[in-house]
């Protein structure tokens, strides 16, 4: 079982707008390939009218998901980024057997869910 990270930052901020974006902004961590996590904020502390202390925990529900075709990792155009589903959406993936991306329609051959030595939590969808 991977552990479950925490994360503690300090932000600056303009306005109520740009602290709630900064907040969202810090839900997915992309540090490189090994270190991807989604996280959820678990509390935020203000300090003054322009600091605040946001504490993140890393959210077990939601993990970075890749579609394989033929070897290749899919650059998924409709999604920007590193992809996060939930574990019900990659059940309900599963359950349906097919999936659309990019317009092409690809059959979902197998699932398999692994745990990097980083602690990172992935689950590679094979598509046929």
């Amino acid at each position: 079982m991977a552990k479950i990270d925490n994360a503690v930052r300090i932000v600056e901020f303009e306005s109520e707008y740009d602290l709630y974006s900064q907040m969202e902004n810090d839900l997915n961590t992309y540090f490189n390939e090994e270190y991807t996590k989604c996280f959820k904020l678990k509390n935020f502390q203000l300090i003054d009218r322009n600091h605040a202390i946001l504490y993140f925990e890393e959210d077990p529900n939601i993990i970075m998901s890749r579609f394989i075709y033929n070897g290749e990792v899919l650059d998924v155009e409709d999604i920007l980024g590193i992809n996060f589903f939930s574990l019900q959406e990659i059940l309900l993936i599963d359950s349906l057997g097919v999936i659309t991306i990019s317009d092409t329609e690809y059959d979902i051959e197998k699932i398999e869910y692994t745990v990097d030595i980083y602690g990172s939590r992935h689950a590679d969808i094979y598509l046929s």
